[in-house]
């Protein structure tokens, strides 16, 4: 089990497995460290509509990366504490499919995917691995 002091094991992880990715670079990895009844923003994009208390303590990993010239992605996901080496790898994982589905939908048979200033792709969402560790979504409030 690791723990919110282990981010170096995180930033390990995520250029050891997205740093390989074709036209991948990383620019930048930052954390957020949550405990028990710190105040939070549960949606990053909308701050003052969404504010939480913790139910339990959590990192939020920030990260910004490059996946080619005209294309930057910036990529959030959260982490309980403790939390499993499998967990992290599946969210990084996770990240890696969505760069893969950019980068061929930008440069391969250009489907229009980045006509738009800014685009959310599909994934499991800040929390979405949580439930599958034994762990619950947290009530805003």
């Amino acid at each position: 089990m690791l723990i919110d002091e282990d981010t170096p094991t995180i930033r390990h992880a995520i250029n050891r497995r997205l740093g390989v990715e074709p036209g991948v670079t990383i620019c930048d990895i930052k954390f957020e460290r949550y405990r028990k009844g710190d105040w939070y923003y549960a949606d990053p994009q909308r701050p003052a509509l969404l504010v939480a208390i913790a139910a339990e303590p959590f990192i939020r990993v920030n990260m910004e990366a490059e996946i080619g010239l005209p294309q930057s992605m910036v990529s959030r996901f959260e982490l309980p504490i403790p939390f499993e080496h499998g967990h992290l790898l599946e969210e990084i994982d996770e990240i890696a499919e969505q760069y893969k589905a950019a980068r061929k939908a930008h440069f391969g048979h250009g489907s229009g995917l980045i006509l738009t200033p800014e685009r959310q792709l599909q994934g499991s969402g800040l929390r979405g691995r949580w439930s599958r560790y034994g762990l619950r979504e947290p009530q805003n409030g």
